[in-house]
């Protein structure tokens, strides 16, 4: 994950964006290791401490200063999980457009690739400058990750299959408050790949389906043109599921907790795709960010000019 500082704040600022739910810190330590340094603060977009495993929205805002009389020149942000060792994420020289300060807001996800969180999990970040004068400030905050046992649920959503002229809309991901994506090369879906984690369609055998845009014996199949071209095709994951459909319309509409959701195990057994879908069915769903959901079928398509209708919970 060494970069260039350059690289690293280019993303930071281009970057928007689970599963899970973590708190953040409003609060910053900042320790000036000579004086008159650098101004750096460090705030959390919720101001609770807490990194949301189940949204991962949460926004790291950096604002960095120089002092009079001098100019930033190098920069630099680690990351230490609990009390291991901290990591460079990144360091290297400050931009030339920066010299004399900016400012990044910084999605929290983005620092932690390859981290492994679970509730309780204390990670702080430390981002430090030197200016011309070799003065150095330090500031850090830390965030706690906590479990949210709430649910986001979508209301009906209406996904034509793959002739369907009518419906438009014919992906679907949770991001967004659960976007859909059109197709083709005015659509939607290829500049949203990443967001993208459902694919729908009607197949010869299989039926009613819903994949994975990474399946390739399904939904790249019907889709290849379209799904060909995307930078992004997640590994999204299913499993058939015993749950009913008035167990999911409680839990959605009443309990409005995971506990439903929490009894899928995706320890093994999960597949890339969900064929012969049936009224009624209810599957469930883990994304390719981790994150564990289920899917409603309230209605199907009786071939590839129809549509499904489904409700999400995660």
């Amino acid at each position: 994950m060494k970069k260039t500082i350059k690289t690293l704040l280019f993303l930071f600022v281009a970057s928007s964006l689970v599963m899970v739910s973590c708190k953040k810190d409003d609060t910053t330590t900042g320790t000036t290791t000579v004086p008159n340094g650098p101004v750096i603060t460090l705030k959390d977009s919720f101001a609770t401490g807490d990194y949301d495993l189940k949204t991962q929205n949460s926004i790291l805002n950096v604002n960095v200063t120089a002092q009079s009389g001098t100019i930033l020149v190098t920069n630099k942000i680690e990351r230490q999980v609990n009390s291991t060792a901290a990591t460079t994420l990144s360091s290297g020289n400050v931009m030339a457009t920066q010299i004399n300060g900016f400012s990044l807001s910084i999605p929290v996800s983005s620092l932690l690739t390859g981290v492994t969180l679970v509730p309780g999990t204390m990670v702080t970040f430390t981002y430090s400058v030197t200016d011309s004068k070799a003065q150095t400030t330090k500031t850090s905050i830390t965030y706690t990750a906590v479990q949210n046992n709430s649910i986001a649920t979508s209301n009906l959503i209406e996904l034509g299959a793959q002739t369907n002229t009518m419906v438009e809309y014919k992906f679907l991901g949770i991001a967004d408050n659960f976007t859909a994506y059109t197709s083709g090369a005015n659509g939607t879906a290829k500049a949203n790949s990443a967001k993208v984690d459902f694919v729908y369609y009607y197949g010869a055998t299989g039926l009613n389906s819903f994949a994975a845009p990474a399946n390739v014996d399904g939904a790249q199949v019907i889709w290849g043109n379209e799904i060909g071209g995307w930078a992004t095709k997640n590994a999204t994951q299913f499993k058939t599921t015993s749950i009913t459909k008035v167990q999911f319309l409680n839990y959605k509409d009443n309990l409005k907790t995971n506990v439903l959701i929490n009894t899928v195990d995706f320890s093994a057994g999960a597949v890339d795709k969900i064929t012969a879908i049936k009224q009624d069915d209810v599957v469930a769903f883990k994304t390719a960010s981790g994150t564990q959901g289920l899917i409603y079928f309230s209605a199907v398509a009786a071939d590839n000019t129809g549509s499904t209708k489904v409700y999400l919970m995660y």
